[in-house]
């Protein structure tokens, strides 16, 4: 069974219309008329493929072909983009996974598990500040206590999105959430968000697991003082200081290897002026990687250090962590079936781990799950000029379906 790479090419380019902008992006923020219209669209191309369409209660898109056995397989990703985004991420996902399940119904092949296609809502999180938000309330880990405070780009909150996209909140947070004893895998592919890949010379990747996230807010206080009449002894910068923080973080991150990385993405300096002395300066601290212990003991070693750099220049220094989640390894079998996949075909391929978050970490806390990476060009993505070879999309749409007959063949 060879998948058809110009309807997949052919519906990448007709989806990325909706939402189009004037220089070459895609705006589809979750839940918002653009997203819903993209959901329709896809939900014409699953019927016309033989897949029974619904929507579940918290407004993803599911396309179902029953089997005999108990369990079944999904295959999903999401359909919204950042604001001004690209075609790819995210709606490649969809698109290769229907490609795949089309191609096995036409050619008539049986299958033993159920099979599901689903398209979850605002994943990138642009409409709330913090994304996941099907995939979220699919898995069951959605907190209503902690979205409480949340508000949507306009200022309405999460129930009143829901509310007007014809959704209930509470039905969605008891109802949406699946049985983790019927699923038997969880599939997605995604571009890659970097550019190991193109760099490297190989056409996919099978991924590992997905980073865990530790991130602070660090706060540097220090006192303002005039620029040119504060002698260089009596400062209490609190830029400087943070300047060394910076540089701290790097050279940790370094030392750590093993795929960790940090970043300083952020700093906020008060009073932000070029004749006074900051005296206040806020910035952003995290670390990713595939093991807990390393990020641990990165984090560590950056905040002693930092300590110390405060009291050598007389900086009263704060850490707040904002954000922590576990690292999330993807499960044996489902790595192997991918693995097959691509050496079948005689594909290069590396395994690698997932540095940015997908739906695939929420469905993989309740379903054996994998992933799998297509090229992204310059590793660019969230952006119009992200891009994705048709043969490429074309391939991971081929591996996809490949791993779904495998896997189909071995799951319980």
């Amino acid at each position: 069974m060879k998948v058809d790479a110009e309807r997949l090419w052919a519906r990448v380019e007709e989806l990325g219309a909706i939402g189009a902008t004037a220089d070459g992006g895609v705006s589809r923020i979750g839940y918002s008329a653009e997203e819903t219209a993209a959901m329709e669209r896809v939900g014409r191309w699953m019927t016309s493929a033989g897949l029974g369409v619904h929507y579940d209660p918290a407004g993803n898109l599911i396309g179902r072909r029953a089997g005999q056995r108990r369990k079944t397989i999904v295959l999903g990703s999401h359909l919204d983009t950042v604001p001004n985004g690209g075609r790819f991420d995210g709606a490649l996902g969809v698109l290769a996974a229907l490609e795949a399940v089309e191609t096995l119904l036409e050619a008539g092949t049986s299958h033993e598990h159920s099979i599901e296609i689903i398209a979850f809502r605002d994943e990138e999180g642009a409409c709330f500040g913090r994304g996941l938000v099907g995939s979220r309330l699919a898995s069951g880990t959605f907190n209503l206590a902690a979205w409480s405070d949340a508000r949507s780009i306009d200022g309405r909150t999460i129930r009143h999105v829901l509310a007007a996209a014809g959704l209930d909140l509470e039905r969605a947070v008891s109802e949406a959430p699946r049985e983790p004893s019927s699923l038997a895998a969880y599939l997605e592919l995604h571009i890659e968000q970097g550019e190991v890949l193109e760099s490297g010379g190989k056409r996919l990747g099978v991924v590992s697991g997905i980073v865990g996230i530790t991130r602070y807010q660090v706060r540097f206080m220090g006192r303002a003082d005039h620029a040119g009449a504060t002698p260089m002894n009596l400062r209490r910068d609190a830029l400087l200081c943070a300047a060394g923080f910076v540089q701290l973080v790097g050279a940790q991150a370094r030392a750590a290897g093993r795929g960790l990385v940090a970043t300083v993405g952020r700093l906020l300096v008060d009073p932000n002026i070029a004749n006074v002395i900051p005296g206040r300066v806020v910035a952003s601290f995290e670390v990713r990687a595939l093991e807990s212990e390393q990020i641990k003991s990165v984090v560590e070693a950056v905040i002693v250090a930092t300590e110390e750099l405060g009291r050598k220049h007389d900086i009263e220094v704060v850490f707040e962590r904002t954000v922590q989640t576990a690292p999330l390894l993807t499960t044996p079998h489902v790595i192997h079936a991918l693995e097959s996949a691509c050496t079948a075909l005689e594909v290069p391929f590396q395994v690698m781990p997932s540095g940015g978050g997908h739906d695939a970490m929420l469905m993989g806390t309740i379903a054996p799950f994998g992933m799998l990476f297509v090229p992204s060009r310059r590793g660019i993505s969230h952006a119009p000029d992200e891009y994705t070879a048709p043969d490429d999309c074309a391939l991971g749409a081929q591996v996809l379906l490949d791993t779904l007959i495998l896997l189909d063949k071995g799951s319980s």
